[in-house]
């Protein structure tokens, strides 16, 4: 697996924040809709937790499965059994045109049981929020705003849209969590509990 350890400082931004390092920061739409209470305020924040990150690179140009992915396989079975819906022109193996809900209930459980991660709950397997994945790609991984797929994020707006990181570093784009899309993938984000008092909360996208 492409995991690296990452560690995810408790932290509080605004569009004017100085911190160092952070130099490419998210696009208007992220602030205005915090602004506008479609976000909490606590998407602007980093939680003071430890994280395993995947730092699979993105597909080349011309390309829609990510470099050397350890998850092909897996994506591969779930499609071959049905359980994930093919897309025409897309490959079995590739991360692209799975929705957020079929990570939910699909990809993610079984990458947890891969890895030996029970369900306590105490350790989380999701995609990363805007602002901790702006952070990590101006901190180490820049990759994160170059390729030509978006990628998936846990921001929950209103009751059925996520946040999707853009084609940049800085841009931010909005789907419905049931979206399947030829440019759209994923990067799993595993987040250890926090020695500190619990940063902000992610909604899972599991139906009642």
């Amino acid at each position: 697996m492409n995991f690296e350890p990452v560690f995810l400082p408790r932290l509080e931004f605004l569009p004017e924040s100085e911190y160092s390092g952070w130099k490419v920061r998210p696009e208007s739409f992220f602030w205005r809709t915090i602004e506008r209470g479609m976000l909490p305020t606590e998407a602007a924040a980093l939680p003071g937790q430890w994280a395993l990150f995947d730092t699979t690179p993105k597909p080349p140009a011309g390309d829609l499965v990510y470099e050397e992915d350890p998850l092909a396989d897996l994506i591969t079975e779930l499609r071959a059994a049905g359980a994930i819906r093919r897309t025409d022109g897309v490959p079995d193996g590739s991360r692209v045109g799975i929705s957020l809900l079929e990570l939910d209930d699909l990809v993610f459980p079984r990458l947890a049981h891969g890895l030996g991660i029970g369900s306590s709950g105490n350790v989380q397997i999701w995609v990363p929020r805007e602002i901790e994945h702006n952070f990590l790609g101006n901190l180490r991984y820049p990759m994160l705003g170059d390729g030509v797929v978006r990628e998936w994020l846990a921001d929950p707006v209103e009751e059925f849209d996520r946040l999707v990181a853009g084609f940049r570093l800085h841009t931010v784009d909005l789907y419905l969590a049931s979206t399947r899309h030829a440019t759209l993938g994923f990067r799993p984000l595993i987040l250890f509990p926090a020695p500190i008092p619990a940063g902000p909360t992610r909604r899972s996208n599991k139906r009642e």
